[in-house]
């Protein structure tokens, strides 16, 4: 197992390398694991939306919702370590200013999309108003909201530096507990609820689980050293019990059972990274995605609209037997496609769609999303 730290440039051709330094392979692929579930989630989410039968892959995404982007954000935190030690010059300017670049971009590119291309089941509406993309900055409502995270993540990580981090921390934990709890209170179902707003709500709930892996990486690091079946069975029996809680108790206990749920479900597959990093093309193919995260997240949405739309014109969303493949082969062809058009763009010179402008002709810095 390779140990490289956190560093991600890109080369003369535009692809993303990971510079030698110190990085521990096996959270890339959890990294990877992550991106897998959130690409199937968009996948059977828009498909419903679309009135496709996926089988019960929405109540597996249910399921895993305690687990998948809290894996993400706590992968990303791990390796935020370097770019947060530098001063602030040198992050804004590096990593902040290029999550908000992507960010408009991006929303720029989605809302051209479903205005000028294809509708977006899932939400209809997006592309009818060009105020959308002036309001997203303050207000995201489609999954690009990450991106926005991840902007304020290092600027609010930074400014805590100066900190006890353990103090931090723990505040970071009670302000996601508490959003956890205002979010499944009833009189937030409506849309005017106080965190109705998917980026406001999530900036909130996962923020801890970034900022813990950043102020604490060798505690993510050390899951290396557990025996992997007794750790196995000591988190699943966690998040078995925790979950099971967030069904059962009130909001209170339920929103705290939910973050211990998110805590051990985020260590368990942690644990379950290690053996794959571990089996040959799986590794190599699973670190690959791991340090991709980036372009797949941005470019899956249009895609994934695209594929739905072949599978309903051609009829194949409505042959029998076929409910339960839609998924998992849309899973497959989002993210080779996504990966495709990445090298295409960066090909046709568009490489700008993944990187900062001014660094065209410098040396770009990669984000570590």
């Amino acid at each position: 197992m390779g140990l490289v730290e956190p560093g991600r440039l890109i080369t003369a051709g535009g692809h993303m390398k990971t510079a030698v330094k110190q990085r521990v392979e096996w959270i890339d692929v959890a990294k990877a694991m992550s991106i897998l579930m959130v690409t199937m989630l968009h996948v059977g989410q828009l498909a419903q939306a679309a009135e496709i039968n996926v089988g019960r892959i929405v109540e597996l995404n249910a399921f895993l919702a305690p687990i998948r982007m809290p894996l993400f954000f706590a992968a990303s935190g791990v390796f935020a370590g370097s770019a947060l030690r530098k001063s602030w010059s040198d992050l804004l300017r590096h990593k902040v200013a290029l999550f908000v670049w992507l960010f408009v971009i991006w929303t720029c590119v989605r809302w051209g999309f479903c205005a000028a291309v294809l509708p977006n089941p899932d939400n209809p509406n997006e592309g009818t108003y060009l105020s959308e993309i002036g309001w997203a900055l303050l207000m995201p409502t489609t999954g690009l909201w990450f991106l926005w995270c991840l902007a304020i993540f290092f600027v609010v990580a930074k400014a805590l530096r100066q900190f006890d981090a353990r103090l931090t921390v723990g505040l970071a934990v009670i302000v996601s507990v508490v959003s956890l709890m205002i979010a499944d209170a009833p009189a937030q179902a409506g849309e005017d609820g106080l965190l109705a707003n998917l980026a406001h709500r999530n900036s909130l709930r996962y923020f801890a689980f970034f900022y813990g892996a950043a102020m604490f990486p060798d505690i993510v690091k050390r899951l290396g050293t557990w025996k992997m079946a007794p750790g196995v069975i000591a988190m699943l029996a966690c998040f078995t019990v925790f979950y099971a809680l967030t069904k059962i108790a009130p909001t209170p206990i339920a929103a705290t059972a939910r973050f211990a749920a998110s805590i051990s479900g985020v260590a368990l597959l942690f644990l379950c990274a290690r053996p794959l990093d571990a089996f040959g093309p799986t590794s190599r193919a699973l670190r690959y995605l791991g340090l991709n995260t980036l372009p797949i997240y941005v470019a899956q949405v249009p895609l994934i609209v695209i594929y739905l739309e072949v599978l309903e014109v051609t009829g194949i969303a409505t042959m029998r037997g076929v409910s339960n493949l839609i998924v998992p082969t849309g899973v497959l062809l989002v993210v080779a496609g996504t990966l495709l058009l990445r090298d295409l763009l960066i090909r046709l010179g568009a490489g700008v769609m993944y990187r900062l402008p001014r660094f065209e002709t410098a040396r770009p810095e990669q984000a570590a999303a």
